[in-house]
């Protein structure tokens, strides 16, 4: 098996490549603006809030963060409880929202 040189890698990514480079900006714009309605819709169907290019919890999980907090429970007890990532249970815990 010969191996490929950077040029021949190259030219069989260049075809794959160049339909991003013939949109228009307008079409970016809009390809963008369909992302964030659609990301904002799914977020409100799940209860979430949508902020900055991210789903923010539900008020209700926030609060029941912080009572199982006040409770005395662990960051990864209290993750598995609510079914959220401990990295989301401790943003919400230092939080002072």
């Amino acid at each position: 098996m010969v191996p490929l040189s950077g040029a021949v890698i190259l030219a069989e990514l260049t075809p794959k490549l160049t339909p991003y480079k013939e949109k228009s900006p307008q079409q970016v714009a809009e390809g963008f603006l369909s992302g964030r309605a659609r990301k904002k819709q799914k977020a409100e169907e799940k209860g979430e809030v949508y902020m900055h290019g991210r789903r923010a919890l539900a008020p209700e999980l926030v609060n029941e963060i912080r009572q199982l907090q006040s409770d005395g429970l662990s960051v990864r007890k209290i993750s598995a409880a609510i079914n959220v990532p401990v990295g989301t249970v401790h943003k919400y815990m230092v939080a002072k929202n």
